[in-house]
């Protein structure tokens, strides 16, 4: 029986949650009227809350991919950072 190696479940796990992060991230993007640009704080930024408290690194895959794509930051933290109450993770986007 082939054993799973350190290597297969790092990446497995790591694209697994990345991508889960990034599909809740777009259903807010979803819900947000076509008219979004109005919804963008004075600054240029756009900041997203989603269930679940995720680790740095794959806050900081997710920040990558959206990078990627037009995106000038990213950056991210935990409500529980802060002392507030977990089990969130905050995004903000900077045009």
């Amino acid at each position: 029986m082939p054993l799973t190696t350190p290597d297969k479940l790092k990446k497995v796990y790591a694209e697994t949650f990345v991508d889960e992060v990034c599909k809740k991230i777009e259903e807010k993007f979803d819900k947000l009227p076509k008219e979004s640009i109005k919804y963008l704080n004075s600054n240029g930024t756009l900041e997203l809350i989603i269930e679940g408290e995720y680790d740095n690194a794959t806050r900081n895959s997710v920040a990558t991919r959206y990078k990627n794509v037009g995106w000038r930051d990213v950056r991210h933290r935990t409500s529980s950072e802060n002392g507030e109450r977990g089990g969130l993770t905050i995004f903000t986007l900077f045009k």
